[in-house]
């Protein structure tokens, strides 16, 4: 198989796992991202010319694809960093709650009298 293919084959197998990713699967999906890095930047090395008009409209596919999986990965980076949003800001209520007056300074019950 040419690389303009199999590079083809690799990216349409990335876009399709990340419409049907779910939140449950995180790492695993990390995980096959950066495997799908590393072999595409592989493949980008290999791939010579002069092409083949077949290898040059799998490359108008490519390129394609490669903006709709730019759009699927920000938007699963987005949803990320607003659950690390959700998970610190729920951390910051539950010290608030557990120690109320800690954001309080000055708290150490004297009474300065300025009548003098």
């Amino acid at each position: 198989m040419s690389e303009v293919k199999e590079l083809f084959s690799i990216t349409q197998q990335m876009v399709h796992k990340f419409r049907r990713s779910n939140h449950s699967d995180r790492e695993e999906l990390i995980k096959v991202f950066e495997n799908f890095v590393e072999n595409r930047d592989r493949l980008m090395k290999d791939i010579d010319p002069p092409y083949t008009d077949e290898e040059k409209q799998l490359g108008q596919e490519i390129i394609k694809l490669d903006e709709e999986l730019k759009v699927l990965v920000i938007k699963y980076l987005g949803s990320i960093q607003q659950d690390i949003s959700v998970m610190s800001k729920k951390k910051l209520s539950n010290k608030k709650y557990i120690n109320p007056y800690a954001s309080l300074y000055g708290i150490d019950g004297s009474y300065i009298d300025k009548r003098n």
